[in-house]
């Protein structure tokens, strides 16, 4: 096992309203002060103080989400359950989708999903006809995987750092969806939401996954796609890189707890690659 420790050195920036932090311009260096004696006016939007930070980062295993991660079946899973929705009358509209459902464990949904439409809505009927879907769908369409995946997994192994999946996707499903992907790698741990009492974002899942591979969560790096599965992993004291799916922009809370927000598992292994270098 090889273990990555690197110091990181941010900049916490403020503006004058609320800007996504990882969307805020460089700190340019010129004061306020300055500004005001070449005559220049604050536009709204400038940053108006950066505060520099230190953090050592360990990594000694990185731990996976499945879906939206791995290989994409966020975007299909939803327009299957939004189908069969509709066959029995509910409208499942993306906004509640999105914020109640995705990267959640089933007992979860089924909460959300009995709330939202009350006892006439049958949980049953629903995973039956949504199971028989999904079974079409990936008999018809297989399943991409992630740009980027193989490549950091290869990148990974060759630097001997140990690899896990937690997934909130029960363990027969996973498989299932891993085979037609075509995805063959063998992990080190593979922890499934049938396998933990508490879903994301409770934190069990991540710790349950750091065990196994017999390292602390603390020295974990996670890579998610939903505002669930951050929580999950930074709840759990580990490094988290949000790389949001198919374009679903996370809660504040979450790209808030999240370490660094990025476009693609290529930019991760670019991270994890200059980290190595740095060491």
């Amino acid at each position: 096992m090889k273990i990555v420790t690197t110091k990181i050195t941010m900049a916490t920036t403020t503006s004058d309203h609320h800007t996504p932090p990882w969307r805020l311009r460089p700190f340019s260096g010129r004061s306020r002060r300055s500004r005001a004696r070449r005559g220049d006016r604050p536009r709204r939007g400038r940053v108006s103080y950066t505060h520099i930070q230190t953090q050592t980062v360990r990594v000694a295993a990185v731990i996976f989400d499945m879906d939206g991660v791995i290989i994409d079946t966020e975007r299909p899973v939803q327009t299957c359950c939004q189908v069969v929705a509709a066959s029995m009358g509910f409208d499942l509209d993306d906004e509640f989708y999105v914020s109640q459902l995705v990267g959640r464990g089933w007992a979860d949904c089924d909460l959300a999903l009995t709330t939202r439409f009350g006892p006439a809505f049958s949980l049953a009927e629903f995973r039956r006809r949504f199971q028989a879907r999904w079974t079409e769908h990936l008999g018809s369409h297989g399943i991409d995987v992630k740009p980027g995946f193989l490549q950091l997994f290869g990148f990974l192994r060759s630097h001997r750092i140990p690899i896990a999946v937690a997934t909130s996707t029960h363990a027969a499903d996973a498989a299932d969806s891993l085979r037609a992907a075509g995805i063959t790698e063998r992990f080190d741990a593979f922890v499934t939401g049938d396998q933990v009492t508490r879903g994301k974002p409770d934190p069990e899942i991540y710790v349950t996954a750091a065990a196994r591979l017999g390292v602390i969560p603390q020295s974990c790096l996670a890579l998610e796609d939903s505002s669930a599965g951050v929580l999950a992993a930074t709840r759990a004291g580990m490094t988290t890189l949000l790389i949001p799916d198919n374009g679903r922009m996370p809660t504040l809370e979450a790209s808030n707890a999240a370490f660094r927000v990025l476009e693609s598992l290529h930019d991760a292994r670019q991270l994890l690659s200059d980290w190595l270098r740095a060491v």
